[in-house]
C-alpha cells in the first residue's frame, strides 16, 4: 500500500520518525509507492504557504520539465521517452508549451504563448478547427479576413512548390507559386 503524506513539508518531523528529509527519502524509496493526499508542489521555489487554487500538482522551476522515461528493455515493447516542456531554457528564448520526443530529439507538438483562442481545436467526432471551437466539417478554417490553406512541397523530394487555397467575400482562388530552381 502506498505511503500517504498529508500536509507535510520538507522541514516537518513526523511523530516517532527521523528528521523530515530522512523520512522523505524513506517514503520516496517505498516500493509500494507514494500517495499524496491533497495538493503538491515540486521544485525549489515551492513554499510552505503555497496557494493552489484549483491546481492539484504544481511544478515550479526556472525551466519546468516533466520527463516520461520508459524503462522497457524488451524489443517487443515501446521504449520511447517523452517530455512536457514549458518555455526555452536560454535567455531571450521563446515562451511555449511543447511535447518533446526525447528519444528522437524532435518536438512534434508546440504551442507558442499568445496563440489565439481555438488556434487548434479537435472535436470528439474528429473534426478539426483552426480558429474555431465549432468545426462543422473534417477541417474547418476560420479567420476575420481571407482564410487560407497553404500546401507546400518543401524540396526534400522534388523542387520546392507552394499552392494557396483562399476565399473571401469577393472571390475564391487557388494560386500557385514556387521558390527554387
Amino acid at each position: 500500500m502506498p505511503l500517504p503524506i498529508q500536509k507535510w513539508h520538507r522541514t516537518s518531523r513526523w511523530p516517532g520518525k527521523k528528521s523530515g528529509d530522512q523520512e522523505w527519502l524513506q517514503a520516496a524509496r517505498d516500493p509500494s509507492g507514494l500517495a499524496i493526499q491533497g495538493n503538491a508542489c515540486v521544485g525549489q521555489p515551492c513554499t510552505i504557504s503555497e496557494v493552489f487554487g484549483f491546481d492539484t500538482l504544481r511544478v515550479k522551476e526556472l525551466n519546468p520539465r516533466l520527463h516520461f522515461e520508459d524503462t522497457s528493455t524488451s524489443q517487443h515493447f515501446p521504449q520511447n521517452d517523452w517530455r512536457l516542456v514549458a518555455n526555452d531554457s536560454v535567455a531571450l528564448g521563446s515562451n511555449y508549451f511543447a511535447i518533446e520526443d526525447v528519444t528522437g530529439s524532435r518536438f512534434p507538438f508546440r504551442v507558442e504563448a499568445g496563440a489565439r483562442d481555438h488556434a487548434l481545436y479537435v472535436q470528439a467526432d474528429g473534426d478539426v478547427g483552426f480558429g474555431t471551437s465549432t468545426p462543422a466539417t473534417d477541417l474547418h478554417v476560420s479567420t476575420g479576413d481571407s482564410p487560407t490553406i497553404r500546401l507546400e512541397q518543401d524540396g526534400s523530394g522534388f523542387n520546392e512548390q507552394i499552392w494557396d487555397i483562399k476565399g473571401n467575400e469577393y472571390a475564391f482562388s487557388i494560386s500557385e507559386g514556387h521558390f527554387g530552381p
